[in-house]
């Protein structure tokens, strides 16, 4: 699949890192660049609720990703939101 928005060089070079780095490493960045999704969530909520904690923040960003029934098989100690 061909990007519309990426010129041909700059896709030419990501091809190029991509296959220089290997599985693992498009995969390390893979879960590098979900952790930094989830900080910018994380910080993006605080933003909008001044009164949450960097916790609680978490805890609402990732209840959001999981779902709440997952969420709470997954942090029991949360208790139901």
């Amino acid at each position: 699949m061909t990007s519309r928005d990426t010129a041909p060089a700059a896709r030419d070079m990501q091809r190029a890192v991509h296959s220089a780095i290997g599985g693992a490493g498009r995969v390390e960045l893979a879960l590098a660049m979900s952790e930094q999704a989830r900080e910018i969530a994380i910080c993006g909520t605080m933003a909008r609720d001044a009164a949450l904690s960097y916790d609680d923040a978490r805890a609402r960003v990732l209840r959001r990703l999981l779902g709440g029934r997952l969420y709470d098989l997954a942090y029991p100690e949360s208790g139901p939101c």
